[in-house]
């Protein structure tokens, strides 16, 4: 029987089997393949980033029920898992950053095991995330998280018919990208960058995948002060904060 965290793991090589087959297969120019790799990256950054990590996870922000319910879904379509699980393990993370409780320290699981790592629900116990498990929307989500990512990808297959670009830029692309985003930050911004706060953890900032995956990289930051809607605390050029501008727009 697959377990919920090889479950996951599948829909990342699926999102990753489509994305190579497009790649190898399509005729658009090279700056049309840059575009939609970088409508990729904004999906999938809202949706885990302004949605189940600063959010749902932090509290960082409030916003209007309809837009909670988009973000609700627009994460839960990204296959990291349901926010109720995926929360429960980043809290744990920050209660316990860079100890031998943490759920995804390098420094106990080495690289490899952290890069891959997703969450595992017969390990977790829910407590952290109380507030999540009242929300009957979140419970359902929870409850159903597969058969809702699956029937979500069955759409976008019959949408892709004609072409591929429904199914490679709402699905393969996103979760693919997200994937490697978040294995990246969970192996290096605990071990590699530069820290702008001493902190009790090992948390850094660090520019490799600032530049290539837009914002990905200000950890000591974002451990320094979790619940921050901007992190970027010094007003640094170069530690421009994007998701920041779109939860201003939502927030109220």
């Amino acid at each position: 029987m697959l377990t919920y965290s090889r479950k996951l793991k599948l829909i990342w090589l699926l999102s990753a089997i489509i994305s190579l087959y497009w790649l190898s297969t399509t005729t658009l120019q090279w700056y049309e393949i840059l575009g939609l790799f970088y409508v990729s990256v904004f999906i999938s950054r809202i949706g885990s980033e302004a949605s189940f990590h600063r959010y749902f996870t932090h509290r960082a922000f409030k916003t209007n029920k309809v837009m909670h319910y988009i973000l609700l879904w627009w994460g839960t379509l990204l296959g990291v898992g349901s926010c109720i699980s995926w929360s429960c393990m980043h809290r744990a993370h920050h209660a316990t950053s860079d100890t031998d409780d943490d759920p995804h320290s390098p420094h106990k699981l080495g690289y490899l095991r952290t890069f891959f790592l997703s969450p595992d629900v017969s390990k977790l116990t829910f407590k952290n995330v109380s507030d999540l498990v009242r929300d009957p929307a979140q419970n359902f989500c929870h409850r159903n998280y597969f058969k809702i990512v699956l029937t979500w990808i069955t759409f976008l297959g019959v949408l892709s018919y004609w072409s591929m670009l429904p199914l490679v830029t709402l699905f393969a692309m996103p979760v693919c990208i997200l994937w490697i985003m978040t294995g990246i930050t969970n192996c290096l911004a605990h071990s590699v960058g530069y820290r702008n706060f001493e902190t009790q953890d090992q948390s850094t900032n660090h520019h490799l995948t600032r530049w290539l995956l837009l914002n990905v990289g200000l950890h000591n930051n974002h451990h320094y002060k979790p619940t921050l809607i901007d992190y970027n605390i010094k007003q640094r050029w170069y530690e421009f904060d994007l998701e920041s501008y779109f939860i201003k727009l939502i927030k109220t």
